[in-house]
């Protein structure tokens, strides 16, 4: 054992690959890993990640690295870095929950949800959450860089600070990328945000 990895689940090349009625818990470094692939995960509870032993970083409830994951009725909660991460893809959350992300050992990160662009590729993510809560988040309850949101009839409150630096605490944090140069979108339709630790929506350069 070299103390790296250590995931739940990892799909790669793959497609209509579903998880239903499942509890993904105390894995290392992601719950839930997905490299070009297509996945579903309905009723699905992925919590609780840790880092990795040797490196002491991400601890990610789900990572999605090229490909289209769609997330139904689901918990993610008291995972590390992000709840889910989003990285030149496309995503779909639908009833879902992230909850209490938990920074990484760097005092780092701790979004609820976070989309970036794929400076390998030049794919942009694409995400819509709809009817969903994000709660108790750090850094940021939705972070996008150089990729679409959209927030549909979902709530974001309650995020915390940055625990490393005490900034940030955004709701909604929104921006160019800053290696690409990639803008950013965003969609905000019958959706709460409220309560955050600084501004409750912040953009630049979209």
């Amino acid at each position: 054992a070299t103390g790296s990895l250590g995931r739940g689940i990892s799909v790669h090349d793959s497609t209509g690959v579903q998880v239903r009625r499942s509890l993904v818990a105390g894995n290392r470094s992601h719950g839930v890993f997905v490299a070009d692939s297509t996945l579903r995960l309905d009723e699905v509870a992925v919590r609780d990640t840790f880092a990795e032993e040797v490196s002491g970083l991400f601890g990610r409830g789900v990572e999605m690295q090229g490909g289209n994951v769609e997330i139904y009725r689901s918990l993610l909660a008291e995972n590390r870095s992000s709840g889910v991460t989003v990285l030149g893809s496309a995503a779909i959350l639908d009833n879902v929950v992230v909850r209490d992300t938990i920074p990484e050992s760097t005092g780092l990160f701790g979004d609820g949800v976070r989309a970036e662009d794929d400076p390998a590729t030049g794919l942009r993510s694409d995400v819509t959450l709809q009817g969903s809560l994000l709660i108790r988040n750090r850094a940021a309850g939705v972070a996008a860089l150089g990729s679409t949101i959209k927030l549909d009839y979902s709530v974001v409150r309650d995020t915390l600070s940055e625990q490393s630096s005490g900034h940030f605490g955004r709701g909604v944090d929104v921006s160019h990328a800053s290696d690409t140069g990639a803008t950013a979108d965003l969609t905000i339709h019958r959706s709460l945000i409220a309560t955050n630790a600084t501004t409750t929506a912040a953009t630049s350069a979209m």
